[in-house]
């Protein structure tokens, strides 16, 4: 069951930042199954869903030197623990226990977010809130699958 609710805004902690969320998509496959049952996805409840928003940073915490308050981000859905073995060795995407932004994390339907300073992505000024979501959600797949058909420049 969906609700609307008040809660605090958070405060970020060392490494992470607070976005202003301007955009999010909707992941109709994630919401859905999330709400339904969980979708087999290890969710927590009570849980704020969204994935791929996009906004401003408004705070930031100890340790963070990009971005900046006031920036432009789109953020990147896959959010690593950065304290196994991995991480820790400098390889996030080897994380042990990685979790989605929206699923297993608090989501961009909130007003604000806190995520890790390194899952923003900048956005250039001129790029709406809105295409830069629709970009975060759809670019990784596309460019991936382009890898899996071995293109190379000129194809």
């Amino acid at each position: 069951m969906l609700r609307w609710e008040d809660v605090p805004t958070p405060t970020p902690g060392p490494g992470e930042v607070i976005v202003q969320v301007h955009a999010v998509s909707v992941n109709r496959t994630l919401d859905l199954q999330v709400r339904q049952d969980g979708g087999n996805y290890g969710v927590t409840l009570p849980l704020v869903l969204g994935v791929d928003p996009s906004g401003v940073i408004v705070d930031v915490g100890q340790s963070v030197e990009q971005p900046q308050v006031n920036d432009r981000v789109t953020i990147f859905g896959g959010v690593r623990c950065g304290s196994c073995q991995q991480c820790m060795a400098g390889n996030p995407r080897g994380c042990l226990s990685p979790r989605m932004l929206g699923v297993q994390c608090w989501g961009g339907y909130a007003e604000y977010l806190r995520i890790p300073a390194s899952n923003c992505v900048p956005v250039p000024d001129g790029l709406p809130f809105a295409h830069a979501t629709v970009i975060t959600r759809h670019f990784p797949l596309a460019f991936g699958e382009c890898s899996l058909a071995d293109l190379k420049p000129g194809d």
